[in-house]
Order: C-alpha cells, then structure tokens, then sequence
C-alpha cells in the first residue's frame, strides 16, 4: 500500500505551523520538512511533532525551489510509489480529506499522475474566503499533490524565489474537485504585505534595481481588492479540524516581522536609494529600523531611513497602487498608443467615419 508523505519548506512559520502539522500528521504517514534557517520558535514546534515530522536542514542559503528537489530526494528514501503532497506551511487542506473514501480517491491515481486543487484564499479574516473572478477567486487552481513514479524531476528553474512547480513534472495532471487548499496568507494582510516587498526586494537586490517597473508589476497583483466579493468560509471545509483541536480562529498581526528585517539588512548594504524605484515605500521603514534596533537584530542600518523616492517615483507608486498597472510615461507600449487615441479623438470631432478615411487613405493607419 502507498505511503502518503509530505513535503514542505518552512522559515519562521511559528504563527501557523502547529496547526499545519497538527492536520497533516492526522492522515500523513510522514512529513518531511526542511527548515530553513528559522530564527523564531518553528524548529522547537517540529520537535514536539517527532518522529512523523522528519527535520532537514537544507545548505542551500538563498529561499529557493532547488530545495524541493532536496526534499524529493528524501521522499524516495521510502520504497513504492508513495502519493507526496507538497503543500506551504500556510496551506491546510479542507477536513473532508479525512473522509476514508475521499483520500482514497485522492491518492489512488496511477504514477507519474500529478493532482491540482482548487485554492480557498481566506481574505483579511480566517472566516471569509474570495469569491469573484479575481486572481484569488474559485478559478484559481494549483498543483498540490503527485503519485510518484520515482523517474519524475522538476523542471529547471524558471524564477529564482520559489515561484516554480510545487510538483514535478507529470505526465498526467487531473483536477480533484473535493479536497480544497484553504490558504492563509491574507489572512494577516500586513504580514502579507511585509513577505511581497521582501519578495520585491530580494528580486531587486538579485537582479538589479532597473528591473523595479517589472518586479512591481509581477507582485502588485497581491494589493488587488477591486470588485472583491467574500464568502464565509463553509462548516464542512473547517468542522473536522476544529473538533481534532486545530485552531483556524485566532490570529494576531505583529509590529516587525522577519521579512521587514531581512530588508532593513538590504538598506544597510546598498543603501536605501538602491530600492526606490520599488514598491515597499508603503510603510514607515525609520519606525521598522527603530523596532529592529530595540530587538537586538543585527546588520540594521545606524542611520535614519527617509524615503529616498523623487515626486515621479511617488507619483508611479501611487499610480500602481490605483490602476495596478505601470503608468502610460514609464510604459513604451503605452506611449506609442497615445497619438493613435488622439487621433482617433480628433476624428469623431470632425465627424469623420470610415468612408472618409477610406476615401483620403488613412484607414489602414487610423481604425475608427
């Protein structure tokens, strides 16, 4: 019979990761989790959870998807064609899954199948999830699970952060309809905002800040509330969890988090002009070095921390916040559009149509 194992990569997950655990371990054979470089409380909670949560201490230093392949590695130190799940440490799988004949269905695919579920994005509160056509609606499904056929590997990296396939590549990907991924990341919003301008910052710092227009396109995405519709989150997604003693209730922001330090750290090694075309402006970052001196954090900058930014760069920051696109001056595309609009603009004034342009030939430059 098939084992059923599961892989993560955890850093400073204290907020979430007991109760992750604590629901996995009900259905998992084993977790194999591979800590990297956790400075809060994570690595005593994996502790408690011995010996089903397997602890690996990856040498890899930068955040990255080259640590699932270590974690698969492992996986394979069990024999068979185990189902391996792979899921954030954010994530908790609904409570239906512990219904005996819906894991079945689940696990029960044929190897080298891999196993995509739809995402449950819980939205400022653990009890309310996006329901619209956004990114973070019902249509949002990923890759969370695969039978293991022991010849599947991940494909080359194709983001230097862990924005690549969870999974490997599979020869055959189907969609499970009934077990949902319920993701907590929104739920505590400010700490959601302090991992994207650490993810901002670190592609900066890794690639350089002249790519900032386009890191600030790829992340904005995450601040998008337009048209937001919620739901309240279903009894059959949490009930199960609840009465094994999951706690899905009670979360609490905090004033520093360890994203807002890594970037400080940035600050004092390239300067905070470095960053500031990119977008984590939005916070009081001389109040967040002052935190992080009072904690004792170390390699914080000793100078104060203003807004290097000029008025364009406050005005592009602005601009993306409220159109969650770059704004037509810093777009190409955008420029060579404008004098087609105005064009076009001048010619219903006149009262010009079609015939007309066809008439004097300038239809083929000018598509009313």
């Amino acid at each position: 019979m098939a084992r059923i194992l599961a892989l993560m990569i955890v850093r400073n997950e204290g907020w979430i990761i007991d109760r992750t655990l604590k629901a996995l371990s009900s259905y998992c054979d084993r977790i194999i989790v591979a800590d990297h470089h956790s400075t809060d409380n994570t690595r005593e909670i994996l502790k408690q959870y011995a010996p089903k949560v397997i602890i690996s201490e990856p040498q890899e230093r930068k955040f990255s998807t080259r640590i699932r392949w270590h974690l698969l590695d492992l996986a394979r130190n069990f024999d068979g064609h185990n189902f391996i799940l792979v899921p954030d440490a954010d994530e908790i799988f609904t409570a239906n899954i512990l219904a005996p004949e819906t894991l079945g269905e689940l696990t029960d695919v044929k190897p080298g199948t891999g196993v995509a579920m739809q995402f449950i994005h819980l939205w400022r509160s653990p009890r309310f999830w996006r329901h619209d056509a956004s990114n973070w609606g019902p249509g949002f499904w990923q890759p969370r699970g695969f039978r293991d056929d022991r010849r599947l590997q991940y494909p080359p990296l194709a983001h230097p952060l862990d924005h690549n396939s969870s999974i490997p590549a599979c020869r055959v990907m189907r969609r499970h309809e009934i077990v949902k991924v319920m993701h907590f990341q929104f739920v505590l919003f400010e700490r959601m905002r302090a991992k994207q301008r650490w993810y901002r910052a670190t592609e900066a710092y890794e690639s350089g800040a002249g790519q900032a227009d386009r890191i600030n396109q790829d992340y904005i995405v995450t601040r998008d509330e337009r048209r937001a519709v919620l739901e309240p989150v279903r009894p059959e997604w949490t009930a199960g969890w609840q009465e094994r003693g999951v706690d899905l209730e009670n979360f609490a922001e905090e004033p520093l988090y360890w994203y807002d330090v890594e970037v400080l750290r940035y600050f004092k090694e390239k300067g905070p002009g470095y960053f500031a075309a990119v977008d984590l402006w939005d916070v009081d970052w001389e109040q967040k070095r002052l935190l992080a001196k009072a904690q004792g954090h170390e390699g914080i900058p000793e100078e104060p921390i203003a807004d290097p930014r000029t008025l364009e760069q406050r005005l592009y920051h602005a601009y993306l916040h409220r159109f969650f696109r770059t704004p037509p001056w810093r777009d190409p595309r955008e420029l060579v559009r404008l004098p087609a609009g105005w064009l076009r603009a001048i010619a219903r004034s006149l009262g010009l149509r079609r015939s007309h342009l066809e008439r004097i030939g300038l239809l083929r430059r000018c598509d009313l």
